[in-house]
């Protein structure tokens, strides 16, 4: 299987500057010839976009959202707006996330190790326990969804359980055995010979992730953590490991998801043999 890494971090480039480039056109239109265009900064055309909605509404029909903001120029939000704070920041992040995943391809040999072990996984019969907290928790639940359900193929469903998705098993678990055994417990009760402990955390601090890991390493079973700033208490737990590089939790989540869709993208593809019905 070829490396799609590079590839599918190029298309994600491409679309942050296509969609940049349309919000400015869809911003200029119906703009009288003689007004002063908007800059081509994001945030620029997003207030101008505002401005030129709040100088077609009669201040009667205005809501709060328009409060503070210069409709005469159109291009900057008046002092004392509430999107003066917001200058900026959407290319802000925007770069920022684009970094994050164009660092991931120097992490390419963690993350085709991480790919064989889910396909083979998979294809001997064995199943993804998945599990995480918050946003991560998200995230599992997305990664079974997409294994139970589809990703982008008509192939057969296949084995993934979102350990976060039980409130009733996690609160039972929770009040009898403690948080921390939230997942470890349901780990002993449904992980066989075979299975694939996939782990997410941005932090890699969570004690019930920290239980999950070593409760797979007694067991036997192989694991995968994805992980962010550093790895934490977590890092050197799991059979293997991909720690995005950086400090922000929130671009660990966003690398995290990237991931899922790179790993059902290789599921897909995977040939001979195939994993969908013949």
């Amino acid at each position: 299987m070829k490396p799609m890494i590079p590839s599918t971090i190029n298309g994600v480039r491409a679309f942050a500057v296509i969609s940049s480039l349309l919000l400015c056109v869809l911003c200029c239109r119906g703009q009288a010839p003689s007004s002063t265009p908007p800059s081509a900064n994001v945030a620029n055309s997003i207030s101008y976009s505002i401005a030129q909605r709040g100088a077609m509404i009669p201040a009667a029909g205005r809501n709060a959202d328009d409060e503070g903001v210069d409709f005469r120029t159109g291009l900057n939000p008046a002092p004392g707006s509430i999107l003066v704070p917001m200058l900026g920041l959407l290319s802000q992040q925007i770069n920022a996330t684009v970094s994050v995943l164009e660092a991931l391809e120097n992490l390419q040999p963690q993350i085709d190790r991480a790919t064989q072990m889910i396909v083979s996984t998979l294809k001997q019969g064995g199943k993804l326990l998945i599990c995480g907290n918050g946003g991560s928790a998200s995230e599992a639940g997305h990664f079974a969804t997409e294994l139970v359900g589809r990703f982008f193929e008509n192939r057969r469903s296949l084995p993934g359980i979102n350990l976060s998705g039980d409130a009733s098993v996690a609160t039972c678990i929770g009040n009898d055995f403690g948080f921390d055994n939230t997942f470890a417990r349901q780990i002993e009760g449904l992980g066989k010979e075979g299975d694939l402990v996939v782990v997410l955390t941005s932090s890699g601090d969570s004690a019930n992730i920290i239980e999950a890991l070593k409760t797979s390493r007694q067991m036997g079973l192989a694991s995968l953590s994805l992980l962010g700033r550093g790895g934490g208490k977590a890092k050197g737990l799991a059979t293997c490991e991909i720690i995005v590089p950086g400090d922000s939790g929130r671009a660990a989540q966003e690398a995290h998801l990237f991931l899922i869709h790179y790993f059902c993208e290789a599921i897909d593809r995977i040939e001979p043999p195939k994993l969908s019905k013949a």
